[in-house]
This record gives C-alpha cells, structure tokens and sequence, in this order.
C-alpha cells in the first residue's frame, strides 16, 4: 500500500508489521555513502530517495544502510501505527558512491558491462527487484534483447 503523507509517500504492506513494537525517529550520520543511526524500536526501517520514493526495507534492527549512489536520502521507522504517525528522519545528503565491491554497470549497445567486482557471484535483477539469473564473479558483462530496467548485486 502507499501512503500519501506530509508530501512524501511510503510504501508498506501488512506482513512488515509486528505488534507490540513501537517506532522512533532514526537520526541518521553520513560516512562516505554509509547511513547510519542509533537502534530504534521498529518493525522494519524504509529507506527513500528525497523525493519520497521508496528504494528499499531493511530489518528493524538495522543500524546501517549503504546507499547505491550519491544521492538526498531519508528513513522511516515503521510500527502497527498508520503509516501518517511513522517517524521520518531529517534528508540527508550522500555525496560519494561506496565502494563495496557493487558493480556499476554501463549501457553498451543491448549489453551492460561493469568493472571487474570482487564477488562470487553477479546476481541480476528487475527494476521491480525481481531476480532474474546470477553470473559468475568474475563477469564484466551480460547482453540482453529484454527491454526494460536492471540492476545487479556483488554477492560474496
């Protein structure tokens, strides 16, 4: 379900709620292209771009969250309570990609290539965050007639 509230719209579904638990504002610091807050009470953390688009959940307890590119970012400590009453942290700003071993992937022509990533595998994914298939570590490439959007994980 989304949720419109205070201009920004976050996205939840029944099954990330426990009960019982309550949320707090995560306050969160910025290392390179690490966020990172203080443990929360929640059920799940959301993580979105600065214009209210959700990127991704990470569990209650997280208390860090690398970010995929340079970019404005904010969490939201979710709970049972309407999605209106979840505390929202303060944007911050990422200014440096993390080099974590992701690899970055290039349009070339129908292929995307990338360079050589420490990885035991590249797992492939839909822009819907579907996965779709894993390369070997060592793949610098994947060619595809599919349209559509992509990305890739370094797993290890």
């Amino acid at each position: 379900m989304i949720c419109e509230t205070n201009s920004y719209f976050v996205y939840h579904s029944s099954s990330i709620f426990l009960s019982g638990r309550l949320a707090n504002s995560p306050t969160p610091a910025v290392t390179g292209g690490n966020l990172s807050w203080p443990l929360v009470t929640a059920s799940t953390i959301n993580v979105h771009r600065a214009d209210g688009s959700y990127i991704e959940s990470t569990p209650g307890s997280a208390t860090t969250w690398t970010a995929p590119a340079p970019s404005e970012y904010f969490p939201v400590a979710t709970d049972e309570r309407h999605c209106s009453d979840w505390l929202r942290s303060e944007t911050v700003t990422v200014e440096v990609a993390t080099a974590t071993g992701a690899p970055m992937p290039v349009q070339y022509g129908s292929s995307l290539v990338w360079p050589l990533v420490e990885a035991v595998s590249i797992n492939d994914h839909r822009g819907d965050r579907s996965y779709l298939f894993s390369l070997p570590g060592t793949a610098t490439a994947w060619g595809t007639n599919r349209l559509g959007e992509f990305f890739l994980v370094a797993a290890d």
